[in-house]
């Protein structure tokens, strides 16, 4: 009895938990793992079953991923995977070229205007006496500025991505609100 007031305290302060849709799932959940067997179908579903599947779940439970949820929903057919597969390469791709674009934009800066600065020669125009090590310097510079580039715009990337499902009309199509992914 005083592990389930615990948990009562405990989850008072999630405002999920108290949501009827995800009890709903998560009964259905358990009675599933109950037919499957791993849990004895002897035992009725209380409250501490419930709130254990809860944090076993809580990953899926609290998705707001729409590409994930698309891929997940079992009405999905194959000319809609092949669509969205299509998208994420195409995005992928745009991701790259601005990538390529803006390193070059950034060498270009630096070879035009930051290349002769103090502050820039000391350090980076120093020759060694091994090739080996002026060029791993360059490819180790090339390798940080494409790298650093690409996080920032796969951030920028990312967010564009449930626009063109929207656009596309997935979110419709599969019934995926952005109301009810972000409560």
């Amino acid at each position: 009895m005083q592990i389930i007031s615990y948990y009562k305290t405990f989850f008072l302060f999630n405002k999920r938990w108290n949501q009827p849709k995800v009890k709903e799932q998560l009964k259905q959940s358990i009675q599933q793992k109950m037919q499957q067997g791993t849990i004895p179908s002897d035992k009725i579903i209380n409250e501490k079953m419930l709130i254990t599947e809860y944090w076993s779940q809580w990953l899926d439970l609290n998705q707001t991923d729409f590409l994930q949820l698309i891929q997940k929903n079992p009405r999905l057919t194959v000319q809609d995977h092949q669509d969205i597969q299509s998208l994420i390469l195409d995005e992928n791709a745009r991701m790259g070229n601005w990538v390529l674009g803006m390193s070059i934009f950034t060498y270009g800066v630096y070879f035009l205007g930051l290349k002769k600065h103090a502050m820039f020669y000391n350090r980076f125009q120093k020759k060694s006496p091994y090739k080996i090590v002026n060029y791993s310097k360059n490819a180790l510079g090339c390798l940080l500025v494409m790298s650093t580039w690409s996080i920032i715009l796969k951030f920028f990337f990312e967010q564009a991505i449930p626009n063109q499902l929207s656009k596309k009309g997935f979110l419709s199509k599969y019934h995926i609100l952005k109301e009810e992914v972000y409560l």
